[in-house]
């Protein structure tokens, strides 16, 4: 299945992300292209699997019954028209042109919306919380934690939601605070696609980093921390790009 990405935008300036923390861009993907994306989607949250095997995470039956935000993790892995998107040049070349990398290097995709906290990408690395707080009731309380330790109080931080046409997209400092609030539509499911990359020349494991079971995996059986190419791929520059 082919995927090609609408035609890049013009060259930006160097860091353009700096000031906020993110740029929102216009249609990267047609809509025809989303169409596919949004049938396939659906086709893994049944068990349909086209490259067979399943991604990294996803929700089992009981998760997707509560109609509650949805995570899939990895799904290109399962899928050949979400592996395209994921593992496409252009997208990679535009992120390493972004952020002054060399080439990028694909990390994890992840499905679900998206809101930006501006600026926060200049805060501490301190706050309260866990990542397990994902998904609380609470969705701000890590927010607003962070927030106070650089002297904001919750209603000084800008919120900057990621609205954009269909096949449209949102780049980020990965250092920028992000999440979502609730869909409030009876009959709209909110979809999207998130792609976390790191510099290409990154090809280890960070040296005693905890691990959690999902990533423990890719360590190599001789107890080596190289970044595994085929679940790692270099998608921008650095490297021929994966087909």
């Amino acid at each position: 299945l082919s995927l090609p990405l609408t035609q890049l935008p013009p060259p930006l300036p160097p860091h353009p992300t700096h000031g906020r923390g993110a740029v929102l861009l216009h249609a990267r993907v047609t809509a025809a292209q989303c169409a596919v994306l949004t049938q396939q989607l659906d086709a893994v949250l049944r068990g349909e699997y086209d490259l067979g095997r399943p991604p990294d995470k996803w929700p089992n039956g009981a998760s997707r019954a509560g109609g509650q935000t949805l995570q899939i993790v990895n799904i290109f892995k399962a899928d050949r028209a979400f592996a395209a998107l994921a593992t496409s040049a252009h997208i990679g070349q535009l992120v390493a042109s972004l952020a002054g990398w060399r080439g990028a290097r694909l990390v994890q995709d992840q499905v679900g919306p998206l809101e930006y906290a501006s600026g926060s990408h200049r805060w501490g690395d301190e706050h309260l919380g866990l990542t397990k707080q994902f998904f609380d009731t609470d969705r701000r309380a890590m927010l607003d934690d962070a927030a106070r330790r650089e002297g904001l109080g919750p209603n000084e931080v800008a919120i900057v939601p990621v609205i954009v046409e269909r096949g449209g997209a949102g780049l980020h400092d990965g250092r920028t605070w992000h999440g979502s609030g609730p869909n409030h539509s009876a009959d709209q499911p909110r979809r999207g696609v998130g792609l976390h990359y790191i510099p290409a020349e990154c090809v280890t494991f960070k040296p005693g980093a905890s691990m959690g079971r999902m990533w423990r995996k890719y360590l190599a059986p001789d107890g080596s921390s190289s970044l595994p190419e085929a679940h790692f791929p270099v998608v921008g520059g650095g490297s021929t790009p994966p087909d």
